[in-house]
């Protein structure tokens, strides 16, 4: 076995040796992604310089950045000049109108100018190169490569290698196809200068790019203002509408530092961004600048963002709610995988989404002392939907909430951690500005002194449940306020609260539930989660209890602010199978009605059964009266009164007094002045005459129906 293993080493290192020239060693491989082959590297044992094999490989950037070229003709600021130049340097053609050369005299004076015509060719013996100086040069200037040869090479070969070093550069141009690798992150650093607005740029009118970068660092911290620079911009500016540079576009093993955008990807689709990391006012966008138009389907996974407090140039903090880590707008099918930043950022968000943004997802993250964590923004008519936020842990967010869901359509949060550090009261998840269709389940948040989740008026079309709340303190827990509508807010448990109200409905909404959310003691009991439940349905109903089971179900009611069982209870119990043959008791000390109480029980049982003997002010019960053979009469009533004979003993009886029928009434009179008979005729129904002694006054009472 040994041997076969042997054998094998030998015969591939006599392949590779076999690849490189006589005289050369191989020193590195690759992949060229234009056409997929696998490359070698060989250099030469004698002096190290590149041996290009015959078949496509990295071109050493070094190896074009060509000598200077000395002039001493004076050059006149803003007037094209025409550069006779023999031989013309490889990798510079008067045709590429994106390429930048340097330009420094003998005065100091030095620019980058761009070029814009001429004849050369890359390696003709003769040609010439227009350009266009911004400033007049006298005296013995040089020009030269502008970019570290990186520019040059990539109009020689699409797949180009930058060794170790520090290079200070324009912006460099490539063309759509192209591969660039460096020596390392902190071996080869590319630093702009003060004339670029970006490192590397690309624009179209070209549709479809194809780059691949990978190893390198990017340092802006010398840059004039760093409000501006940017790592790689990629841009559409010729086209509107959804023309797009069509991107097929990697990016690897990048390090940035003070660099203002990072990446800028303005109406590019399909970027692939990996394992970057970003130090200080670094950020970066993605998306579209134009809201009619949509980029689609990047990708960041890794990057990790170690934010400070201070803004552009370290001179003055980020204007509060302008800027975010990272900035998606106007973006489909954006996926931010492992984000992480390490540092306090009081006024940027973490991760702001923003504008028409469809199926983003957030995921494996972790945000750190952010004014948001991740916020998502509607503007105008145009807002987030379909955001996906899933096992990502937001800590101390300083100016809003954890997670901002500003008018956002769709979004689901699952199996995330949100926590608060120290006493800033804000909310976990602020939901607002009539968002709707949130979804929170599964996740954690733990000491937030405000409300864990906050609905505000507008929301709707909102769940919560299966969540686990870890030593809320303060103000409620869930808070839906007023205007909340058709929410359901379940199976949520509560560990170590010393919140005053676990969940607080004040929204008041009948097509909405609040059920099975269980604090410590692990009963869900309404009074023991301290819900406020209430419902406004219309033609509409609430049964509870069992279909199949006998039982009791109680109201308990805490309105004291005691720790007591309870302050007022309502308890339904009993029935024997018809409809409204249960009871319902209540423990209250007192029961208080402001309207009139009806009761329609048939006559022949009392409507109440009072077991106390002692007198009520101001009841009146009807009169009792039966007839001789035992039957009750109703409307009983008795009517009493004086008159004075001769004068007004012939009575009338009117309204209420008035009797059925004269013979449904009996009246006896006394003569109050003096012992003399009293006669007394029934008239009518509504008349009783009495009769007697000259103007005797005479007593009256009548009873009957």
């Amino acid at each position: 076995m040994l041997y076969r293993i042997i054998s094998l080493l030998y015969v591939c290192a006599s392949f590779v040796l076999a690849q490189c020239p006589v005289g050369s060693v191989p020193n590195r491989q690759s992949r060229d992604l234009a056409d997929r082959t696998h490359v070698i590297e060989c250099i030469r044992r004698s002096d190290g310089l590149l041996v290009l094999p015959d078949f496509p490989g990295p071109l050493i950037s070094t190896n074009y950045n060509f000598a200077p070229i000395s002039r001493s003709t004076p050059m006149k600021g803003g007037a094209a000049f025409t550069l006779n130049v023999s031989p013309c340097p490889e990798g510079v053609n008067g045709t590429n109108t994106n390429h930048w050369l340097y330009l420094q005299d003998s005065t100091g004076v030095s620019e980058a100018v761009l070029i814009t015509g001429g004849t050369c060719t890359s390696g003709k013996p003769v040609g010439t190169i227009v350009f266009t100086p911004a400033n007049s040069h006298t005296g013995a200037w040089t020009i030269a490569s502008a970019t570290a040869g990186i520019q040059e090479a990539s109009y020689v070969g699409s797949n180009v290698y930058v060794p170790a070093g520090t290079y200070t550069v324009s912006t460099i141009s490539p063309p759509a196809a192209f591969n660039l690798e460096c020596a390392g992150q902190k071996l080869t650093v590319l630093k702009p200068r003060a004339d670029a607005s970006s490192i590397f740029s690309f624009i179209g009118p070209d549709k479809v790019m194809m780059w691949d970068v990978s190893n390198c660092g990017f340092d802006g911290t010398d840059f004039a203002d760093l409000n501006t620079v940017k790592g790689f911009s990629v841009l559409n500016n010729r086209y509107a509408g959804f023309y797009h540079v069509q991107s097929h576009a990697s990016f690897r093993h990048l390090t940035f530092n003070n660099v203002y955008w990072a990446f800028y990807l303005d109406r590019a689709d399909r970027i692939s961004i990996q394992d970057i990391t970003a130090y200080n006012n670094t950020t970066t966008y993605i998306g579209s600048s134009d809201p009619l138009s949509i980029s689609f389907d990047t990708r960041v996974s890794g990057y990790h963002h170690n934010s400070i407090d201070s803004g552009p140039g370290s001179v003055s903090p980020w204007p509060a709610g302008t800027h975010g880590l990272i900035v998606v707008e106007n973006a489909i099918g954006t996926i931010i995988d492992g984000f992480e930043n390490g540092g306090a950022a009081t006024n940027v968000y973490g991760i702001w989404i923003k504008g028409w943004v469809e199926a983003a997802l957030v995921s494996n993250s972790t945000i750190v002392a952010t004014a948001a964590g991740i916020k998502l923004d509607k503007v105008g008519s145009r807002a987030p939907t379909w955001t996906r936020i899933s096992n990502t842990h937001i800590d101390s967010c300083l100016t809003i909430a954890c997670i901002d869901l500003n008018g956002a359509a769709l979004t689901q949060i699952t199996g995330s951690m949100l926590s608060q550090t120290g006493l800033y009261k804000l909310p976990g998840v602020y939901i607002h500005n009539t968002a709707y269709g949130t979804t929170i389940g599964g996740n954690i948040f733990q000491a937030f002194v405000t409300h864990s989740i906050h609905a505000a008026a507008g929301t709707s079309q909102l769940g919560v449940f299966s969540n686990y709340f870890q030593n809320a303190i303060g103000a409620t827990g869930i808070y839906l306020a007023a205007g909340t509508s058709r929410y359901s807010v379940t199976g949520n448990h509560w560990e170590s609260t010393t919140a005053a109200v676990a969940i607080e409905d004040a929204a008041v909404d009948g097509y909405s539930e609040i059920r099975d959310n269980r604090l410590p003691d692990g009963t869900s009991r309404v009074e023991q989660t301290r819900t406020v439940q209430r419902y406004n349905w219309t033609n509409e109903g609430m049964e509870i209890g069992s279909l199949s089971m006998p039982g009791q179900n109680i109201y308990d009611h805490h309105t004291s602010g005691n720790n007591i069982d309870y302050d007022t209870r309502v308890l339904y119990a009993g029935g024997d199978g018809t409809i409204g043959s249960g009871s319902i008791t209540v423990y209250a000390s007192a029961l208080t009605t402001v309207g009139q109480n009806v009761n329609t029980l048939a006559t022949g049982t009392a409507p109440f059964v009072v077991a106390s003997t002692t007198p009520v002010n101001n009841l009146t019960g009807q009169l009792l009266a039966r007839n001789a053979a035992g039957i009750q009469q109703t409307n009983a009533r008795s009517v009493y009164g004086t008159c004075t004979l001769g004068t007004n003993c012939v009575v009338t009886f009117a309204g209420a007094s008035a009797w059925t029928a004269a013979n449904s009434y009996v009246c006896t009179a006394t003569d109050q002045t003096a012992a003399q008979p009293v006669k007394v005729v029934n008239t009518s129904n509504s008349v009783v005459t009495f009769t007697g002694t000259g103007t005797d006054v005479v007593a009256y009472a009548c009873f009957g129906s």
